[in-house]
């Protein structure tokens, strides 16, 4: 209201409010009252301070410590009347002047006031009225005291001179101005943002407390979670002895020590810490729309730009929740201390919450803001959850299955991409020797047989160079993440047009398009862009990326190594008429050599084969006991174990190991 007073003193705008019970500051601002009783009835009009003078005239006095304004309406309903004594002595001096007249006019008016009031009354208590006695009684009377405030001010006004009637009578006609130009989009966009500022600026104290509330929510996650196991401290207690000649009662033991951190799932710590995230962001982010819902209408019905006003919503909700995602990720990231880059905690927690605003500015959109906070925490938490990949039954191995969920996790899932980015991120980071991922140099080594495509897990299915060894993290589902992000934001300005017409002021789509061919062809176009975008995103996390290497293979690396020492030993001895055939497999031939079983076989591609994993030398394949450490998945293990067992066969392992074992 001290808005609209100052374009009154610095614009000189004429402000017409209708307001009912005003507040003593706001009854203050006004600078002229008109005071109206029923059916329109005017009880006063002039100055707002001048109302207090006039009905003390009329023998009204105002209670102590009543406002004003609740005094006026009071006067203008019939509730109170003039002072008794008052009253009174003026109803005698009225009679004793009244004498000497015929009193046919007194009698007309007493006549007419009497017949009106069963049309008040029946107004008052409906048809089926009350019984009889105080309330009719009270009716009455406040019915005969407004017609007589009614009669009052025609009085009044009647004489008042010539000048003081002049400020009461209808203007002289103008021409109705012509309609202006509209602001343009740009103009109003900066507008809109002007003031989601300020407002954002006036409710600093509750924004600083949503931040807070995030805070907390990461540390605790984060402590409780601790630090990943290649992070932490934890030499294995294992003496030399037993180490290098364990038997079979004390294997599970020493493996489970010394895999430990390549046997730990690291799907619990994204899991909770996003889906924790997801539900709190979102439900600050859509209180923007929420909260400001009827004045978005309003607006719109006022001819504003809705669609400047929507892109400055997304550009304000981004960047709050942008800065809050910062400061969170970068605290996680110091309490995690993960093995892989920062960068990758910094990419997926803002991917992440670009796809959650964007959810959140989706809802207010197609439902009442009094069920949006309810519906989209429901939302992320049941689907954060169950389609995350880390829940039985839909694990990474069922999304990437090909069917349906795949789609269902990528759409509906906020956690799906940030779990999956986080967790393999971490995973590859870790040393060949875990059987997480191959080296660059490993090229005869089939890099899609580590544990990043293991049945169980199933990480970066559509990325064959996810299992190469970076420390730099894994931002394969940034991108998807981001469409599906622009997608939905897209959707809800669909949305903001298509819902809620009638209380923008406008028709239904139907009916627009009925009146207006170009309209249907917008519609048409506008939904085409929509099927582009959706199926765009869905080719970028459907489609399996190309590798960077070309795998070579055992028999390929050894055949490969044999033809270019033939062709070092034709130039060497001018021994132009030799081939590969000529030359008799060494390893056969070499007697002083006690190792005759290397004699070369057929085996599957980087795989330790079977006839040796199925030997029932102990030393070979370790037993895994679940219960010596219940934090080391058994399954986890030996995968790890098999892949280095294959990678020393192969050649690959770095680790200093004779040929026999």
């Amino acid at each position: 209201m001290s808005s609209l007073k100052n374009l009154v003193s610095s614009e000189g705008v004429t402000i017409v409010t209708v307001i009912h019970q005003p507040r003593k500051f706001i009854f203050d601002l006004f600078d002229a009252l008109v005071l109206l009783g029923v059916g329109g009835n005017t009880v006063y009009s002039g100055p707002a301070m001048g109302a207090y003078d006039y009905f003390v005239g009329l023998d009204y006095v105002l209670p102590a410590g009543e406002a004003l304004a609740d005094w006026l309406i009071d006067i203008s309903a019939g509730q109170i009347h003039p002072d008794p004594k008052v009253a009174a002595t003026k109803d005698q001096e009225k009679d004793d002047n009244d004498d000497g007249d015929d009193g046919d006019d007194d009698d007309d008016d007493d006549e007419q006031l009497m017949a009106i009031t069963p049309r008040i009354l029946t107004e008052a208590v409906g048809k089926k009225g009350v019984a009889m006695g105080k309330a009719n009684e009270a009716i009455t009377d406040a019915a005969m005291r407004r017609e007589w405030l009614y009669k009052e001010w025609q009085k009044y006004f009647d004489g008042l001179d010539n000048e003081q009637k002049s400020i009461y009578e209808v203007p002289a006609e103008t021409e109705v101005p012509g309609a202006k130009d509209k602001q343009r989009f740009f103009s109003q966009l900066w507008t809109q943002l002007r003031r989601i500022v300020l407002v954002s600026y006036r409710n600093l104290t509750a924004k600083l407390v949503d931040t807070i509330i995030l805070i907390v929510a990461a540390v605790i996650i984060s402590l409780v979670s601790g630090l990943p196991e290649i992070s932490r401290n934890d030499n294995p207690s294992i003496e030399f002895e037993t180490l290098v000649s364990f038997d079979q009662t004390s294997a599970p033991g020493i493996v489970a020590q010394l895999f430990k951190y390549a046997a730990t799932i690291q799907q619990t710590y994204p899991l909770q810490i996003g889906l924790i995230t997801a539900v709190l962001v979102g439900l600050q982010a859509s209180r923007i729309l929420t909260s400001k819902q009827l004045e978005f209408f309003r607006e719109t019905s006022s001819g504003y730009d809705s669609n400047a006003y929507l892109l400055a919503v997304n550009i304000m909700a981004t960047l709050e929740t942008s800065v809050q995602i910062v400061i969170v990720a970068l605290i996680a990231a110091m309490l995690r201390e993960p093995v892989a880059s920062w960068g990758v905690f910094f990419a997926h927690f803002l991917a992440m919450a670009w796809t959650v605003v964007s959810w959140s500015l989706l809802f207010p959109m197609v439902m009442p803001a009094e069920n949006v906070s309810t519906v989209l925490g429901a939302f992320f938490a049941f689907f954060g959850l169950l389609l995350s990949g880390a829940v039985p039954p839909i694990g990474f191995g069922k999304i990437y299955g090909g069917d349906i969920v795949e789609h269902l996790s990528a759409w509906l899932s906020v956690t799906r991409f940030f779990l999956e980015g986080m967790a393999a991120s971490e995973h590859r980071c870790l040393p060949e020797q875990s059987g997480w991922t191959v080296s660059e140099e490993s090229i005869n080594f089939d890099r899609a047989n580590t544990l990043m495509a293991y049945r169980r897990f199933s990480y970066a299915r559509h990325d064959p160079n996810a299992t190469l060894y970076d420390c730099g993290g894994w931002y394969w589902g940034i991108l998807p993440t981001i469409f599906i992000g622009i997608t939905v934001r897209y959707l809800g300005f669909l949305a903001m047009h298509g819902f809620n017409r009638g209380k923008q002021t406008k028709k239904p789509v139907f009916h627009e398009i009925q009146k207006d061919g170009k309209c249907g062809i917008l519609v048409v176009v506008l939904l085409l862009v929509l099927i582009g975008l959706i199926a765009f995103t869905t080719w970028l996390y459907t489609r399996d990326l190309e590798a960077d290497y070309e795998y070579v293979g055992i028999e390929k690396w050894v055949q490969t190594g044999l033809e270019q020492n033939l062709t070092e030993l034709r130039e060497t001895l001018n021994l132009t008429d030799w081939n590969i055939s000529d030359i008799p497999n060494l390893l056969e031939m070499n007697a002083d050599l006690d190792t005759a079983a290397l004699t070369r076989v057929t085996l599957p591609t980087g795989e330790f084969p079977d006839e040796f994993m199925n030997q029932p030398d102990p030393t070979l394949v370790p037993i895994v006991d679940p219960n010596v450490d219940p934090n080391v998945d058994p399954d986890l293990l030996n995968g790890t174990l098999r892949a280095l067992m294959s990678a020393a066969w192969n050649g690959t392992c770095e680790c200093p190991c004779s040929e026999q074992n």
